[in-house]
This record gives C-alpha cells, structure tokens and sequence, in this order.
C-alpha cells in the first residue's frame, strides 16, 4: 500500500466536505464513536501526511463517513466505473448497426481504432513510469482483451489469468530495467502485445492510399517506428495493389474484356509499380525508414549430402519407369511408359513440371565409380518469407532481440534519402535490388 497516496486521497475527501483536520477530527469522533476527541486532529494529521495508517477499523469507519469503498481507501483513489462497451464500441462486431445508414463508417472505424491504440500506448506508459489508477487498470484490461494479442509463454484460456501474468512481466521487466529511459523500458514491454488493428501493407495501405490518402497518414504516423519501418520493409516482397485494377486485370486475362473499371473510377490507367511507389514515398514521410534488420535474406547453408542415396532419390523420381494401370476387359493391365513430365504429371506424381538436372546426375554417378560418399552441398534458402503475413513473423521474431538502441542504429537515414531521391527513375525492380536486399549470409 501506498501511505502517501491514501494520505492524499484523505485528505482529498475531507477538503471535498469542506472541513479542517480540527473539525472533521470533532465531527469524525462524534459520528462514529459518540463522542470528542477519540481521534485527534494530530493523527488526521499523520494520516494525511503519509506517515502513519489508520487502523483497519478506522478505515472501515472513514469509508462509511466518506460515502466510498474500503477498496477505494486503501488504493488511495475513485473507482470511475465507466461504459467501456459505449466508448469503445469497436469491441462489439454489430456496432455499424448503432449508425445511420449514410454515416462514414469507414472513417468512423479509423477514428475509433487510432483512439483505442492511442490510449492503450498512453495507459502502457503510465503503467511504466507511474502506474495506473484502479479505473485506468480496468480500462487497460478491457483494451487487452478485445483489441490486442499477448504474447507471453501463459497458455491459459483463462483472461483474468493471462493479464495477471502480462502484467507481472512489465513489472519484472520495469524492475530489471530500473536505470533505463522510458522510452527503453516502453520498446521492451510494447512488444508483449499486437494491436488487431495492426497496419498491413495489403490491408490497409493498398485500400487507403488511393481513397483515403489523409486517414493512412494519421494511422501510419501514430505507429511506433518498428511498426511504421515494418510496413516498408514489406514492399520487398508485396506491390501495392487496387481492388479495381486487380479486376481489371483478371477481367482481361479471363474474358478478354479491356473495359477498365479502374480507369473510370480514377480517370488514369492502372499502374502497380506507380503505386508502389507512391506507398514507398508516403510511408517515408510517415517517419519510415529502411532498415536492414528486417529485410529477408538469402542463406548459403552446406549440407552433407550421401552420393548413393541423392543418386537413388534422383533416378526414382526422374528416370526410373513409371507403371500405367490399364482396364481392360475387366482385368487391369500394367505398362511401362517413359518417366517424363507429363507422364507424372497424368499419374498426379508431380504437378511442377521439375526436370532432371542431368549434369548434377551424371557428376554424382562420377563420384560413386571414384568411391565418393559424401558431398558438401550449398543449398540455397530463403530466410524472412515471402508472403506480408510470412514477412511479419519474421520480422516480429529479429525485433523481439534487440534492445532499442541496436534497433536505433541500423535504421539508415542515408539510404532512406537516396531511396526518395532516385525513386522515379529507378524500376520497382530495380528498387528492390538496390535497397530492399537482405544480401547472402553463409552458415
């Protein structure tokens, strides 16, 4: 218990009666012991001050005098018991029906959503530095459970359970980081938790950046810099798209139609790589910067490799003859046909179209006549995904190891600029070479 913030509160309550310690000490007495004196101004006093409690019978007796809770009392504060379902009507899937039916609901829904994640970074922050009032713990627990993803090693179902737990870590975390900055200690505890409403370039960039260019600024600059250089980092592997130009396209390839629902809505033609670009230049005076950290890379990993069983796998799959059941005259028949492509292809062994590589073949029948038997080979993988979704896991689990200092410093300011400067003249190809490149690392 906090002995100064309930001598405060104390003292709050009696001056909201109007009365002096001399007075609330006679009045207080009499009230509740029938007669003057039994508790003196003096120990008012001390209690106001922070220097002593009272005891638990006399908080008992000041919560009946003061019209509030023992809870109240001891936590040193009101308990505002506010309609969090009315404020943050997000958190029941049926409110479009609570608006009329010519009411912006999208810009409605984007208010709303950068209120809620506004208000969850400001209540975090005080939990850090402060710590919150009881109503501002009940509406941090309400935020969490309707709007953010926890990540913590708690597997329990159990709500109550999890934001115990969740809230511990910070304290754990809070503590052990006691001679860092604030903003340290908000990097290392921000990323227990995921917004719902968290911005994706296909989501939210691709839909806003045509219809709803002002709302995507505010959304992107209330990010936290991870978040805004996360959404740039995606462009390596996602172009920003338009639902119309998307339909446009299929309507063509499949109808052969070159009626443009794009062009009539925005009176140019569709452009992706222009798109892109503009997404590229906004997120940037957004606040985004490149960071390399983020980029996914090549992976150059030796694997030992045994030359009889490579061999064995690639003749199975490649040259060994493939059998065709027959139906005939009620008796099935078995033929050999030639292993080719679309021969495997017809006896759904593979659908890929994968050739032989023949020079590979014929230099591991080389090694095993020299009595070779194992082979060092590189083999070639892509680590960071290549889907946003793959792109974010990845991304998620290199933040999660850095402290923010490190994540600071490999943000490139410089790149960043040139990037903007060069960015009509280069290709989105061309793009993606020179600046989204996560490079080749060997293992």
């Amino acid at each position: 218990m906090d002995k100064k913030k309930i001598g405060e509160f104390l003292k709050k309550l009696r001056k909201a009666k109007g009365l002096t310690q001399d007075k609330f000490a006679c009045k207080f007495s009499k009230s509740c012991f029938g007669d003057i004196g039994l508790v003196s101004d003096a120990a008012i006093s001390k209690w106001e001050r922070g220097e002593s409690l009272p005891s638990i019978k006399d908080i008992q007796l000041l919560s009946h005098f003061y019209g509030v809770t023992v809870d109240e009392i001891l936590n040193g504060e009101n308990f505002v018991d506010d309609d969090f379902n009315k404020k943050y009507f997000l958190a029941n899937p049926l409110w479009v029906r609570d608006f009329p039916k010519d009411a912006p609901l999208y810009e409605i829904r984007e208010k709303q959503e950068l209120e809620i994640e506004s208000r969850f970074k400001a209540l975090l922050k005080k939990m850090i530095s402060e710590g919150l009032t009881l109503s501002e713990n009940a509406e941090f627990d309400y935020l969490v459970a309707n709007f953010y993803i926890v990540y913590t090693n708690d597997e329990s179902e159990d709500f109550s359970v999890v934001i115990k737990n969740v809230k511990f870590q910070i304290s754990k975390t809070v503590a052990l980081m006691h001679n860092s900055s604030l903003d340290e200690k908000f990097w290392e505890v921000y990323k227990l938790f995921e917004s719902r409403f968290r911005q994706k370039v296909k989501k939210d960039v691709c839909n806003e950046i045509e219809d709803a260019e002002d709302i995507l600024r505010e959304r992107v600059s209330n990010l936290e810099v991870f978040e805004k250089d996360m959404l740039l980092a995606t462009i390596q592997v996602e172009n920003v798209t338009n639902i119309y130009g998307i339909q446009d396209r299929n309507q063509a390839q499949f109808t052969g139609s070159l009626e443009s629902l794009y062009e009539k809505t925005y009176n140019r033609p569709y452009d992706e790589e222009q798109l892109t670009k503009n997404a590229i230049k906004l997120l940037v005076e957004c606040g985004a910067r490149l960071n390399p950290l983020l980029f996914g890379y090549q992976r150059d990993k030796v694997k030992k490799i045994n030359v009889l069983d490579r061999l064995i796998e690639l003749y199975s799959k490649f040259k060994k003859p493939l059998i065709i059941p027959v139906f005939e005259d009620a008796v099935y028949s078995f033929y050999e046909v030639e292993n080719t492509p679309v021969n495997r292809k017809l006896l759904y062994l593979d659908d890929t179209g994968e050739m032989l590589d023949e020079a590979e073949y014929l230099d591991l029948e080389s090694m095993l006549y020299e009595g070779k038997r194992i082979l060092d080979k590189i083999i070639h993988e892509w680590v960071g995904g290549k889907t946003e979704d793959e792109m974010l896991k990845y991304m998620w689990s290199v933040i999660s190891d850095l402290s923010l200092n490190d994540y600071l410093m490999a943000r490139d300011e410089r790149l960043t600029n040139d990037l903007v400067d060069r960015l009509n003249e280069l290709s989105l190809e061309d793009i993606r070479l020179m600046y989204f490149n996560g490079g080749k690392r060997k293992i």
